[in-house]
């Protein structure tokens, strides 16, 4: 009987040192957490835009920077790492810069130690679906949109910055050459339409009276390359319409749904005279 309550008091002994190690042990390991992940003051960055310009574009220089006084693990849910968008004088959006353009959809995290600035560029080439804009005054507003800092959830549209710029007119000889770089295939496109149905109208001028489209969310193809014929070849214009239909469960939760439409080349077959084309704004 001796024992037994004496092999019974050494078990509860063991017991004990065995949960004050546990507890230890995790305390450790929360303070390490902890230690390895400063707190963040999201009002400690700052988003920066500039913009230059010539004739021919406008190039837009973005700055994030880490103005506090801890490391920020800064956390991105794919390569798209800001989001552009220019409006004309009637707050008209005539470019974004996510158009056009396949993100990856990998994480990143990239580190900016105190007083350490992620810098960023984009141009635009003052075309909106085909042709150029006229001249006037711009303004452009840029977001930046890291999904966490120091794990720590960012609201949408927490870091942005605006500037506004004019586009001038190009007078005498550059006039000709702003002329010859609008698209000499499409012009006059319009879109109508939303959630999946969409119609784009516009005129075409193109070899063999074919040419094609596709349309993509930014990270996927939703429509491969399709083939369409107008009812008139080149040197002549001819109206097209293009009926769209995308499946419900196709339809981004974030994001912009593009088209693209473009002609071959006869030569070489590669894309030439391709216009972006917005369909809808997803957010």
């Amino acid at each position: 009987m001796k024992q037994f309550i004496l092999s019974l008091g050494i078990i509860l002994v063991m017991a004990g040192c065995g949960t004050v190690d546990q507890n230890a042990n995790g305390d450790s390991d929360e303070n390490s957490k902890e230690a390895t992940t400063p707190s963040i003051d999201l009002a400690d960055f700052e988003t920066t835009l500039n913009v230059e310009q010539t004739d021919e574009k406008a190039t837009f220089s973005i700055s994030f920077s880490n103005e506090g006084e801890e490391d920020a693990d800064v956390m991105f849910s794919s390569g798209q790492k800001f989001e552009l968008v220019v409006e004309n004088e009637n707050k008209e959006e005539v470019y974004r810069y996510s158009i056009g353009k396949m993100f990856t959809m990998a994480l990143e995290t990239i580190r900016l130690a105190p007083g350490e600035k992620l810098e960023l560029t984009d141009e635009w080439d003052y075309m909106v679906n085909g042709e150029k804009v006229p001249p006037g005054e711009y303004k452009a507003t840029v977001t930046m949109i890291p999904k966490e800092i120091n794990e720590k959830t960012v609201d949408a549209n927490t870091f942005q910055a605006e500037t506004t710029f004019t586009v001038e007119k190009v007078e005498g000889a550059n006039t000709s050459q702003a002329e010859e770089k609008e698209n000499t295939a499409f012009r006059n496109i319009n879109v109508t339409g939303e959630n999946g149905e969409y119609t784009i109208t516009g005129e075409a001028r193109v070899f063999e009276a074919t040419f094609f489209y596709s349309v993509e969310d930014g990270h996927e193809v939703i429509i491969p390359e399709t083939v369409v014929h107008a009812n008139e070849g080149a040197p002549s214009w001819s109206h097209f319409e293009l009926k769209i239909s995308i499946p419900k469960n196709k339809l981004p939760k974030n994001g912009t749904i593009t088209a693209q439409i473009y002609e071959r080349s006869a030569n070489d077959d590669s894309v030439v005279n391709q216009v972006h084309v917005s369909l809808q704004q997803f957010q």
